[in-house]
């Protein structure tokens, strides 16, 4: 086997979908029965795609499980079976009832049949799926989950997931979430919490910031937050005081947002923070002189800044700056020499550069609509650049 994928989402409460991709190149007769694949090719490379199979949880307890001794009766049977059948698939099922074969028989057919139920219902359950049986002992919830991502518009699902407690990440996409479920921060290992184009601050705004504050505290192996597009006018100072200090990715993105907190500082190992979209974010409310010094990239576009000031020379570990089309004054000289990549999207009046010279070492510069002018003799060295 060259290579193979197996990709598991949690799709409801009661069982999960997996996606397996397979890719075979190697001599397609030690993989497959002839009888089912005739075309042959060793150079063949077949891709197989097994788009959903879906696990159902099924409860198990101590008396659910089979023994060593039933597992070697049960084996020997298949043998017999096998044997009988020799490949053919008609023949195996009427193994079942030859004579030349010992009846099968149950050693505790009380214990054994709901065993042999259970696997029935499951199968009974992936087959035929408007034929699911109802029962809380077929449909039990998967509380022990890893990770949960909902996608469909309007999705409740996240509502009735009991027990968050191996929880690693949670995606949710236009998911209908009326309100923050403080269940979520029980997840203490919890690395990426992203909602997008959901909507639980719509009403009782300070209320539902003061749950996510109070639960988040526990998150404190958080990596990723992400809200975009959530309809967010204002995180209080006390949410950035309560955000675990691990954060590296911080998302606010297409919201109404007017003021980043100072209390941002506290998070000394945030690489990236992208504020873009927020069309009333002001230079009174972008806490330049508090951002982490640890900063990589700055994603500005489509504020209402009107400049980079002086004090972004403090960020000396940062690599990539997007600027958006108000800001009409920048204080070059000042930009990190780290800086790798810069993006200005201007409206034409970005104020003019003296000498390019000392950002020799710019993999990307992209200015669209800048206005802008170089005075001097000042060289563009191996720039991609778009004016």
């Amino acid at each position: 086997m060259a290579g193979d994928m197996l990709h598991a989402v949690r799709q409801g409460n009661d069982y999960i979908d997996v996606e397996i991709k397979l890719l075979f190149s190697q001599n397609l007769d030690s993989f497959m029965n002839k009888k089912f694949l005739s075309a042959k090719n060793n150079d063949l490379n077949l891709e197989i795609y097994v788009k959903i199979i879906r696990i159902r949880c099924v409860k198990a307890n101590s008396n659910r499980k089979f023994t060593a001794s039933q597992k070697e009766y049960f084996n020997k049977y298949v043998e017999k079976i096998e044997e009988y059948a020799n490949g053919d698939p008609d023949l195996r099922e009427m193994a079942f009832n030859a004579t030349e074969i010992e009846r099968f028989n149950l050693a505790n057919p009380a214990e054994d049949n709901n065993r042999m139920s259970d696997l029935m219902n499951a199968f009974n359950g992936l087959c035929h799926e408007t034929k699911k049986r109802i029962s809380n002992r077929y449909n039990q919830n998967i509380d022990s989950n890893i990770n949960i991502r909902y996608q469909a518009p309007n999705d409740k699902r996240i509502n009735f997931v009991k027990d968050f407690t191996k929880t690693k990440e949670i995606k949710l996409f236009r998911s209908n979430l009326p309100k923050i479920n403080p269940k979520w921060f029980n997840a203490a290992h919890l690395e990426t919490l992203d909602l997008c184009r959901v909507y639980p601050f719509d009403f009782d705004e300070a209320g539902q910031w003061k749950i996510f504050a109070n639960g988040i505290k526990n998150c404190q192996k958080l990596k990723s937050l992400k809200f975009h597009d959530c309809g967010i006018k204002e995180i209080p100072d006390f949410v950035f005081e309560a955000l675990p200090e691990s954060l590296i990715n911080l998302t606010l993105g297409d919201n109404n947002i007017k003021r980043i907190s100072p209390k941002i500082s506290r998070l000394k190992y945030l690489n990236a923070l992208n504020v873009s979209c927020n069309a009333e974010l002001t230079d009174d409310g972008f806490p330049w002189k508090f951002l982490p010094e640890t900063l990589h990239m700055l994603d500005l576009s489509e504020t209402d800044l009107k400049q980079i000031p002086s004090d972004v020379k403090r960020l000396k570990e940062l690599e990539r700056l997007i600027i958006g089309n108000s800001v009409g004054y920048i204080k070059w000289k000042c930009l990190p020499q780290s800086l790798d990549e810069l993006t200005v999207d201007g409206d034409g009046k970005l104020n003019i550069l003296r000498s390019m010279r000392r950002f020799y070492l710019f993999r990307v510069l992209v200015l669209r609509n800048a206005g802008l002018k170089v005075c001097g003799r000042g060289r563009f060295c191996g720039l991609r650049q778009r004016f």
